[in-house]
């Protein structure tokens, strides 16, 4: 896998539909007690009616996603493993992935990588990655990482504004 490990967080709305909100600190850790711990591993969020990383969120990890597209258990599995991930949103879906300004996003780990991948991408924050960034915006998206960098195709795009702001 990408970093030693990888987690899908599957944050489902309750059904008033609310976006998902970090707004605190998000660490991932490998190493041991004897030679110490590095930022390292594979965290990814999904939520399919959005996610808000707030002005106070910090995320120090090794490799992160944030999405509003689902996948299966297996093509998430895929792609930490270097293949290819197909992400869907529902048909018509509008969400966003938006961090906002003073959110910190470090991913320090080598080869790293960070990916929001939503029908609108609004990226406020500050982001250090010791390797790749992609922000896609679109309906349905393939992705993979490739020698550090990805390889993105839209084959749906998206019925909101499906914008990337940074």
């Amino acid at each position: 896998t990408l970093g030693g490990f990888a987690v899908l967080n599957r944050i489902l709305p309750a059904p008033n539909g609310n976006i998902a909100v970090i707004d605190g600190s998000v660490i991932a850790r490998l190493g041991d007690p004897s030679f110490g711990y590095a930022p390292g591993g594979f965290v990814a969020f999904y939520s399919p009616t959005g996610i808000l990383v707030g002005p106070n969120a910090s995320f120090d990890v090794g490799q992160l996603m944030l999405t509003t597209l689902d996948t299966t258990n297996e093509s998430f599995a895929a792609f930490a493993s270097g293949g290819f991930t197909v992400f869907q949103a529902a048909a018509g879906s509008r969400a966003t992935v938006r961090v906002s300004p003073g959110a910190q996003i470090t991913a320090s780990a080598s080869n790293a990588f960070f990916a929001v991948v939503a029908a609108d991408v609004e990226m406020g924050g500050t982001a250090y990655v010791n390797g790749s960034h992609a922000y896609v915006a679109g309906e349905v998206v393939n992705l993979r990482l490739s020698n550090g960098l990805f390889d993105i195709s839209v084959p749906v795009g998206t019925a909101a504004a499906g914008e990337v702001v940074t």
